[in-house]
């Protein structure tokens, strides 16, 4: 069996700085794939490297400009945070409710003055190095030892961990040639280096029966000395920076053919001030697959401002779709606000070949306030 598996990583937020002046974070992506590209050996032995895709290794792969924790999320380029691979079940000789999995790695850095060179020398060394070490964790492993879900999921910790620490190896490494040529050359040698911020990681199981969506918060760290990967701070102007990354593993099995999955929406918003302004503006439809999130937003008023993130499950087995809202509402000074006042969440389940409806309020919670913000929502399987 084939399963197509699709990560994300969603959106980028600063928690705590690495720098009072603003800061200018890049990421570097691991997405891998523990599958069917795996043999067995007559004794058991397993042989094989992980499928992997990198993403990364430029200054400013987020946004070009400086960002701090007033900028709140800020969504991730395709072309850092998303992949996709296709995945196969394990041979005969692994048991068969051992199912494939799927992972990612990131890795977070704070620009000063390394030169991109030594950035992308940073990922090709990732690249090459994280492969060799996977093949040689595989080459560890016996079918003997892979006897149930508890061994197994022990076992990808296990890789988890290891992979990070590797990376870290491979930091101080390149970290370390950087330093030896600064001193060498003359160059930079006053200037702070980057700021490896910290890494995290997540996985997800992949099903026969039903398309898998795995949502993460990954958080990203410098120990409280500062350093992050390879030890030892740049100068960094606060200690022990904190970054999070919204991602998203979806794993959908080939073989089973999905309906088209449509939501209709119709959004009514009041603004309780002196004019009670209305908004109504028309409704609107879209389609929608499992694992990737749709987002819409409402303005109105001069200082109001509703957000709906859309995300749908569907279980092969029934053919049940299951739809998630998320809402947020604010209200400020301007649209744009971030004082947020009231949030919602509505799930809305319809089966195969009908449709289901539900609708979400969402109410300023501040005190004497009628701001109102509601949608009306549809799910639509298969019709």
């Amino acid at each position: 069996m084939t399963y197509m598996a699709n990560f994300d990583l969603i959106d980028f937020e600063i928690e705590r700085p690495d720098e009072s002046s603003g800061d200018e974070p890049y990421l570097i992506a691991i997405f891998w794939a523990l599958d069917g590209n795996i043999s067995v050996a007559p004794d058991g032995s397993l042989t094989g490297t992980p499928q992997m895709v990198f993403r990364g290794g430029n200054h400013e792969n987020i946004v070009r400009r400086s960002l701090s924790a007033a900028d709140g999320p800020v969504a991730i380029p395709d072309s850092v945070g998303r992949a996709s691979i296709r995945i196969y079940d394990f041979p005969p000789a692994i048991p068969s409710f051992i199912t494939p999995r799927v992972g990612m790695t990131v890795v977070a850095m704070e620009e000063d003055n390394t030169p991109d060179s030594w950035i992308n020398e940073i990922t090709r060394d990732i690249g090459v190095g994280i492969p060799s070490f996977a093949t040689s964790f595989i080459g560890g492993l016996n079918t003997s030892s892979l006897v149930d879900e508890e061994s197994l999921t022990a076992t990808i910790r296990d890789f988890e961990v290891r992979m990070k620490q590797e990376i870290g190896v491979i930091s101080r490494k390149v970290a370390a040639r950087r330093i030896g040529r600064s001193l060498g050359f003359g160059l930079f040698g006053a200037a702070d280096r980057d700021d490896e911020i910290g890494q995290s990681s997540t996985w997800a199981q992949a099903s026969r029966t039903q398309v898998v969506t795995s949502d993460a918060r990954l958080v990203l760290e410098q120990p409280p000395s500062g350093g992050g990967l390879s030890g030892g701070g740049s100068g960094a102007d606060t200690a022990a920076a904190r970054y999070v990354v919204r991602s998203r593993i979806t794993i959908t099995p080939e073989d089973v053919a999905l309906p088209p999955l449509f939501v209709d929406i119709d959004f009514f918003g009041r603004d309780d001030d002196r004019t009670d302004e209305i908004h109504d503006p028309p409704r609107s439809s879209f389609p929608i697959e499992p694992g990737r999130q749709v987002s819409r937003a409402y303005r109105w008023g001069g200082e109001l401002r509703v957000e709906y993130d859309f995300t749908v499950q569907f279980d092969v087995a029934s053919g049940d779709a299951h739809l998630t809202v998320n809402g947020r509402l604010y209200e400020g000074t301007h649209e744009l606000t971030q004082d947020l006042d009231g949030v919602g969440t509505l799930n809305l389940s319809a089966r195969a070949g009908t449709r289901n409806t539900a609708e979400l309020t969402i109410r300023n919670g501040e005190w004497r306030s009628d701001d109102t913000g509601r949608l009306d929502v549809v799910l639509r399987n298969g019709v």
